[in-house]
Parts: C-alpha cells; sequence; structure tokens
C-alpha cells in the first residue's frame, strides 16, 4: 500500500533517510557498517548486494537512467524521479502535524519536523555549531576548509556555494545583453 501512495514510514535513526518497506531500511542500515562485502572501486564505501553496489556506481558515472518527461531532467532512481515529479503538479502529500506545512516528500517533512523539536544531531567538530541535516554541516564546513566546489564556466571563479555560483553565472548573462 505505502508504494501506492508513496509513504515511508521507516526512518533511519542515523540519518533520517526514509524508506517504504522495513526491508529497504534494514538494508540501508546495515550498508552503515563494516560487515559489507562489495565496496565501491571508486570511494571505498561498501554495500551489502551487488545490486546496491551497481546503484551506487551510478553516482560516480553520473548514469541516470530516469528522465522527466515534462522537463527533461535526468535522476538516478525512479524515487527520486518521483518525487521530482511533484514539483510539476504541486502535489504535497506529507503534511507536518506541529504546523500543517506540507512537503513533496517524506525526507522533507522529516527534516522540517526537526525544527519543531530543536533536534540537530549533525555536529561540526571545528566550531560545535549544530545542524538540522548533514548536507547543511556539510555546507557549513566549507567555511572551515575554504572549499569553493562551484567553479564558473566562463571565468573560472570559485565559489563556496551553489546560489552564489548562479548569481555570478547571471552577471555573465547580463554583460552579455550589454555588450551585444
Amino acid at each position: 500500500m505505502n508504494s501506492h501512495t508513496g509513504e515511508k514510514p521507516c526512518t533511519c535513526a542515523e540519518g533520517g533517510k526514509c524508506f517504504i518497506h522495513k526491508s529497504d531500511l534494514d538494508t540501508h542500515e546495515s550498508s552503515q557498517t563494516d560487515d559489507n562485502p562489495y565496496p565501491c572501486a571508486v570511494c571505498g564505501q561498501c554495500f551489502i548486494d551487488k545490486s546496491e553496489l551497481a546503484t551506487h556506481e551510478r553516482s560516480h558515472t553520473c548514469e541516470k537512467r530516469y528522465s522527466c518527461d515534462e522537463c527533461g531532467k535526468y535522476f538516478w532512481h525512479q524515487s527520486h524521479l518521483a518525487t521530482h515529479k511533484r514539483s510539476h503538479t504541486g502535489e504535497r502529500p506529507y503534511s507536518c502535524a506541529g504546523c500543517g506545512k506540507s512537503f513533496g516528500s517524506k525526507g522533507m517533512l522529516v527534516r522540517h519536523e526537526k525544527i519543531h523539536s530543536g533536534e540537530k544531531p549533525y555536529s561540526c567538530e571545528e566550531c560545535g555549531k549544530s545542524f538540522v541535516s548533514n548536507s547543511n554541516l556539510v555546507v557549513h564546513k566549507r567555511l572551515h576548509t575554504g572549499e569553493k566546489p562551484y567553479l564558473c564556466g566562463k571565468c573560472g571563479k570559485c565559489f563556496r556555494y551553489k546560489a552564489d555560483l548562479a548569481k555570478h553565472e547571471y552577471s555573465h548573462n547580463l554583460e552579455a545583453l550589454f555588450i551585444s
């Protein structure tokens, strides 16, 4: 039934990732241990079975099999495509019991609900600041490391945040308009 409704009631206690089936959660959680016999040749992360490894390896090759017939964007997983399609339909089937705000994915709802609980399980080892999500922590750590992973293809300038690169690229587009 959950596969039809899109509900993912099984949540990983470590990272908050959500799954439709308990067996998928079990597989995910076991992939977080060192008991996995299938290592990725690129990054060394280990997996419990070959199919999980194959799915992961596509992230290194940028092989994206599933495309949105609305906008043409490609995805690694069919479930990511299904969630993406909600951005076109405006469907937001997951609602917060605390405030009523709705979301297109269970993961976004889980992340949002931490605002109400005050839970910030991801802490920076460098300064101690805590975050609701691991992705926010990863971005924060760039302040300490100086990492600037977003490169402008026109001038080679690097940026710490994707949004800053987008603003910068927009300035190139404006320059092009005024020059022509």
